[in-house]
Order: C-alpha cells, then sequence, then structure tokens
C-alpha cells in the first residue's frame, strides 16, 4: 500500500499550479512531433519542467526507484545479474516468445499495432484489470490499466481512476513522433485531473508504469511526482524478436521483465485502492508540506513521528539529517542522525576507522532495493562547533572550483560570519598548523588496519590488532577540502557578538555524498581544553578533524575507482576509471586541493565544449 500512499514533495496547491503550467504546452501528440520545440521552450538547463533527463540537468532530486519502491524488480529483472530479479515461469517464457513473433511483424497502422498489442495484454494479464483503449480524437494513451479496487463511484473510468500502466505506441520507429515523451505529458494530464477530482497528491506521489511500443521495441519507465513530474526508464529498449534460437537470454530477459511488470501492478494497485477512499486532512498532512524530497524508504523513519528532515547540501546527493526520527534497532534513544542513499559505501573502513577514533559512529547500513543502501550515522555539525574544512580554509575555496554541487556553508548570514570569523583566525602562519591538523588526521586513518569482515568485529580491539595480516589497510578515494570536517575548540572573537547557530545543512559541504565522519585528536592550547564556554578571547584551536563520504572507501589493493570522474578535480597520476585507488592518491589529494589546484583533464571532444559536460558530471 506504501507504493502510492506517499506524500508529495511539495503542496498539493504548488504542484497544481505547476501541473496547470505543464498541460498548458499544448497536446501530448503535438510536442511529440516536434520535440525540439518542446524542449527548447519547456525544458531549458535552468527550469526544466520534466525530470526526464532531458537535458542532464533535469534529474529528479530521488530517482523513480527509490520515490517508488514496487518498481525495482523490474529495473532488476531488466538487468540481468542484478540483486532483486526473479526468473521468469513458463507462462511468462511462453508470451514473450508469442509476443516477440507477434510484434516483429508489419502492421498496416498504428491502431493495428495497438490493437494486437492490447489482445496479448488481456490475455496475459487476465481479469484483474481493466483494460481501456483509447478512441479516436481522445487525448488519452492509446491503452490504459487501470484497477477496480480503486474505483470511485462517479469518475470518469478512464480519465478520473488512477492509471497502473499507461501505453503509447507507434508503428515503427521514426514515426509520429517521440513515445516518450508524449507518455509523460499524458501521465502530467492524468496527475492533474486526479488532483481535481481526488486531492490525491496530499496522500500519494501519483506513481505509474509508463511503456513505449515502438515497432518491435518496448521499454518500460516510471513516473511519479517528486517535486515535478519524474520519468526515469527502468529498461532499456527491449528487443521484440524471435531470438530464441540464436539470443536467447534476450528472449529471457524480456520474459523476466514481464514477469516483474505483472508483480508490480498489483502493488500499485493496491496503494491507490488505500490513498483514494480516505479525505486527505485540511490542509494536507503536516509531514506532506515538506519541500524536501525523500526516498520512500526515509518516510518510514518520519511518518509516525514528530520528526523533521532538513536535506543537507545538494538535492540530488540525497544526504538527509533526520531529528526526532524513528529510533534505529540496535541503538536505544537514537532518534536523531544523518541518512545518505548510495549505491556502494565502504562500510568496513567505516567501522574500522570508527573503532580507532578516526569515524562516527555507523549506525547502520540497510539495503533498500534496486541496488541502493541506506546508510544511517551521527551527526557532526555546527551545534558541536563542527565546520567543513571547504568552508574554512583560508584561501577560497569554492564548489565551482573543484567541481562541487554542493555549498560550502550555506547556513545563512549567521553561520556565514562564523566561519568568516574562523577562516580569518586561522590566515597568515596559522594555515600551516590548520593543513598539518588534516595531514595527520589522513596518514593516522591510512594507518588503521580493515578487518576482513565486519558485523561489528572492527570494534573489537583484539582482531584490530591482527586485522591488517588478514584484511589491509584503507583508502578512502576522495580527500578533498569538501569531504572533511574540523571541530573548533570555540567561536573566534570575532563571532562572539553572534548567537551560536542550531545545527545547518553544513556536513555535506559539496560532498553530500558522504555523511560519515572520521575524526582525530589535534592537540588544542591549554587555554582551549577544560570547561569554558565555547565564546573565549583565546585562540581558536583544531580539536579535531573529520574524513567524510566513504562511498568509494575500501581496502587498499582491491578498491577502485569509479567509471565516472569529474575532470575538474585534480586527480594525482594514476588515477583514472576502474584504477586501484591508492594511499598516496588520497594524501596527494589532499595537498593538491590544499593548495586550491583545479583539475585540467579534459578529452579531445570536450575542447570546444567550455567543461559544459564537466559541470554535468557528479564527482562521485
Amino acid at each position: 500500500a506504501a507504493a502510492a500512499a506517499q506524500p508529495p514533495a511539495a503542496p498539493p496547491d504548488a504542484a497544481l499550479r505547476y501541473l496547470q503550467r505543464v498541460t498548458a504546452a499544448g497536446p501530448p501528440s503535438e510536442a511529440a512531433g516536434d520535440v525540439n520545440q518542446f524542449m527548447t521552450r519547456h525544458q531549458g538547463p535552468s527550469s526544466p519542467q520534466l525530470l526526464n533527463l532531458r537535458p542532464a540537468t533535469a534529474a529528479s532530486p530521488v530517482p523513480v526507484q527509490l520515490a517508488v519502491p514496487c518498481l525495482q524488480p523490474i529495473a532488476a529483472a531488466a538487468t540481468p545479474g542484478t540483486a532483486g530479479g526473479s526468473e521468469p515461469e513458463e507462462r511468462d517464457l511462453y508470451f514473450a516468445m508469442h509476443l516477440c513473433q507477434s510484434m516483429s511483424g508489419a502492421f498496416s497502422s498504428e491502431t493495428a499495432r495497438v490493437k494486437r498489442f492490447l489482445h496479448m495484454l488481456r490475455h496475459y494479464f487476465g481479469d484483474a484489470y481493466v483494460v481501456h483503449e483509447a478512441q479516436a480524437g481522445e487525448r488519452l494513451p492509446d491503452i490504459m490499466f487501470t484497477s477496480a479496487r480503486a474505483a470511485t463511484s462517479g469518475a470518469h473510468p478512464k480519465k478520473e481512476q488512477p492509471w497502473l500502466l499507461a501505453v503509447v505506441a507507434k508503428v515503427e520507429p521514426g514515426k509520429s513522433g517521440d513515445a516518450a515523451l508524449q507518455n509523460q505529458l499524458y501521465y502530467a494530464e492524468h496527475v492533474q485531473r486526479l488532483e481535481i477530482a481526488h486531492g490525491l497528491l496530499a496522500s500519494s506521489s501519483c506513481p505509474m508504469l509508463l511503456a513505449e511500443l515502438v515497432g518491435p521495441n518496448l521499454r518500460f519507465s516510471g513516473a511519479a511526482m517528486v517535486v515535478r513530474v519524474v520519468c526515469q526508464p527502468l529498461t532499456p529498449m527491449l528487443n521484440l524478436l524471435a531470438l530464441q534460437h540464436c539470443h536467447r537470454e534476450q528472449v529471457v530477459t524480456l520474459a523476466r521483465t514481464l514477469a516483474a511488470v505483472h508483480g508490480a501492478l498489483p502493488k500499485l494497485a493496491e496503494g491507490y485502492a488505500a490513498a483514494l477512499p480516505a479525505a486527505p486532512p485540511a490542509g494536507g498532512p503536516a509531514w506532506g508540506r515538506s519541500v524536501v524530497p525523500m526516498p520512500h524508504h526515509l518516510q518510514e523513519h518520519v511518518l509516525a513521528q514528530q520528526a523533521t528532515v532538513q536535506l543537507l547540501g545538494h538535492p540530488g546527493r540525497m544526504v538527509y539529517l533526520v531529528r526526532n526520527g524513528k529510533e534505529l534497532p540496535g541503538h536505544p534513544g537514537v532518534t536523531s542522525y544523518v541518512v545518505k542513499y548510495c549505491q556502494q559505501y565502504g562500510e568496513a573502513v567505516h567501522r574500522a576507522w570508527a573503532a580507532a577514533r578516526y569515524a562516527p559512529a555507523l549506525l547502520s547500513v540497510e539495503p533498500v532495493g534496486g541496488g541502493w543502501l541506506a546508510v544511517f550515522m551521527e551527526f557532526l555539525g555546527p551545534q558541536d562547533m563542527w565546520y567543513p574544512l571547504s568552508a574554512v580554509l583560508p584561501q577560497a575555496i569554492t564548489p565551482a572550483a573543484v567541481g562541487s554541487s554542493g555549498s560550502a556553508g550555506g547556513g545563512g548570514g549567521e553561520t556565514d560570519a562564523i566561519v568568516q570569523a574562523i577562516r580569518a583566525s586561522f590566515g597568515g602562519a596559522r594555515t600551516a598548523d590548520l593543513h598539518a591538523c588534516v595531514r595527520d588526521a589522513l596518514v593516522g586513518a591510512h594507518r588503521v588496519p580493515i578487518p576482513s569482515s565486519t558485523g561489528g568485529q572492527a570494534e573489537d580491539s583484539a582482531l584490530m590488532r591482527d586485522a591488517k595480516r588478514h584484511g589491509g589497510v584503507g583508502v578512502h578515494g576522495d580527500a578533498r577540502p569538501f569531504n572533511i570536517l574540523v571541530k573548533f575548540s570555540h567561536l573566534p572573537p570575532a563571532a562572539m557578538q553572534r548567537q551560536q547557530p542550531q545545527p545547518a545543512p553544513l556536513l555535506a559541504a559539496g560532498a553530500a555524498p558522504g555523511s560519515s565522519a572520521a575524526t582525530s585528536e589535534c592537540a588544542p592550547s591549554s587555554a582551549s581544553t577544560s570547561g569554558s564556554s565555547p565564546l573565549q578571547e583565546a585562540p581558536v584551536q583544531v580539536q579535531r578533524v573529520a574524513l567524510i563520504d566513504f562511498d568509494w572507501a575500501g581496502v587498499e589493493g582491491s578498491a577502485r575507482y569509479p567509471p565516472f570522474l569529474h575532470p575538474a578535480v585534480p586527480w594525482p597520476p594514476g588515477v583514472g576509471a576502474g584504477a586501484l585507488i591508492q594511499q598516496v592518491h588520497d594524501r596527494q589529494l589532499l595537498e593538491a586541493s590544499l593548495r586550491g589546484e583545479v583539475g585540467a583533464r579534459m578529452w579531445p571532444w570536450e575542447a570546444d565544449a567550455s567543461m559544459g559536460l564537466g559541470a554535468a558530471i557528479a564527482s562521485d
């Protein structure tokens, strides 16, 4: 039921105004017929109307698979070997083979292909759904699936009942426009109708499965309202060709995908059945009014609580600060924490460095489906005198300078003034002291042995002593100032007239992929030690240093860089896609970053691009 009954990331009234702007663009079929005109008018890089990855800046703050978990098995099914996929049954295999034989032929018209496909779908999915066909002149997809369970009295059967699956077909590739864009605009129109008829956005993100049938090719996409209309492909274009005798794995993949679709539709129907009968609360539920888009998994930790959720850093990074959230298993009383969503995480390194006081507590790492992980850890923020190194370095290292997409310390005017005062206190000769503390932290972390297995064993000191022999030592992979926090002894005199700020989104400081922190003692002066007020006249000292972002971290000799590296980062020699991460790389990257260097990696095809592509590539 949770598939649809989740809060929108914007107030329903604001969402409705947005939908009205999108649908005012004209009939979807006309937009699909002139995609270039639609892109020029409505998909500008700074404010695209549809978050469909066209252009690259039209990215959703939350991937559709995390917004609608029941769609994850479809993506897994189309990618053999991915966790979450299931093997097709005999009926799925035979239907896939029959579909390939039928759709690979020629059809006299688009209508003929649609009718044939519709006939086959009805036989495959049975009577569990009402399958509608658009009639000539109707501004609707070619095929729509609805559920009788979600039916509401007086609603138009096609236009005001939630669609579970919408299909747009083209007789052959290149004929009558872009099926994907057309389907996305039909979705936007349908969500607008659902909001007007049922006020559904107060309790649902209106998830839907979209399918494009383009000649002998079929693709499934997921759609949902996450701030705006989000649509992302779940599968590549699947061949509908009779390949069972020469490339049978392609037909098996099609069968596996169809079986996953068969399993997802009932979950979408259950969600709408739960969302529709209940009248939305006046003004929407309090948590539904949040402007923070978040994965469905995170809502479980805040839905039934008087919790607040704060986005840390850039929206697309998916790092959140939760206060008064759901208590975590095994951590009684812990209700405030950072939650980070990523697709890989150096859990072993994080736990080992935490045991050696080079990282904070790692509370848990939970698989959330679709290859994603939810990483829970403690928050280190301004309330405890933690600030990003990138914000307090005397030289101005800005996110733009190294291709970061976050904000170095954007906590408001009060926080900015404190950061500026700290920066000023480490100018001149004291800059070297700050740099030395940071270097010492990284060197100390590099010396920590990493056990060959996790599960809490990293906290056993006896195992730690033998771990190097069994495991190795750790590497970080991205030891830049954006991924380093510093804890100071007190506020500088220039900030004494300012009230100490509340926790602000400083943790991510341009490297929101990291939401963990490794700590290193750095000896403070005697004036800043015992029980004195954080507002003192004595010189500010560094008490600890914290490394964040363990996405790439692992054991030296086995951990490797990801396929895509931001070209504006000053990567040391030997760093490249798939290359082994080395401790010397960590140290060299830190040194280059402290000097304020910017990468100059340019490929021949980038020469006339003004680094436009680099600006769109995330550093992780």
